[in-house]
């Protein structure tokens, strides 16, 4: 190899190193401040979610921007899990005869098969906390096992199919 052809390899290697980079640091970025890949373990959340489906959850939303029904993701620092939340912060969340009563009102979960059966109980949502539940209450270990989920530990919310394509799921 002449020096012309060094040079010339050289300014080769450095665009492809500095292109490498930059994709590696853009996806960082969207990966921590704007969008997280989802992979979905295990059936909690069926029929919603089924397990291995893969997708990506939204980083960008504030404390307000968490809803009753909305689907989160939560870092239980082992784990991440992916529940729906039932109960807003300081609300009382009550199930009698598989019906939910937040604050003593009913409200109807479309989102939930017919034959899903939710246990009977009561709990009072503390402030800066959120009740979360799979949508496959049998086969779900959530915030009836847990306890409800401080804030902090949710990281997403609603999740973007994308292997199968579904759309988005909140």
């Amino acid at each position: 190899m002449n020096s012309n052809e060094i040079k010339r390899f050289s300014r080769w290697l450095g665009k492809q190193l500095l292109e490498i980079t930059s994709i590696a640091l853009i996806a960082f970025f969207i990966a921590h401040y704007i969008a997280q890949p989802i992979i979905v373990e295990g059936s909690s959340m069926y029929p919603t979610l089924k397990d291995k489906n893969f997708g990506i959850s939204s980083r960008l939303f504030g404390d307000d921007d968490i809803k009753r029904f909305d689907i989160v993701c939560i870092d239980m620092g082992n784990k991440k899990i992916i529940k729906r939340v039932i109960g807003l912060p300081g609300e009382d969340i009550r199930y009698t005869n598989n019906q939910l009563y937040v604050n003593g009102e009913a409200y109807e979960e479309d989102f939930l098969e017919d034959s899903v059966n939710t246990t009977d109980f009561m709990i009072h949502v503390p402030d800066g906390a959120y009740f979360c539940l799979g949508d496959n209450r049998e086969h779900s270990t959530d915030s009836r096992y847990y306890g409800a989920f401080d804030r902090s530990q949710i990281f997403t919310k609603d999740v973007f199919l994308l292997v199968p394509l579904k759309g988005v799921i909140n």
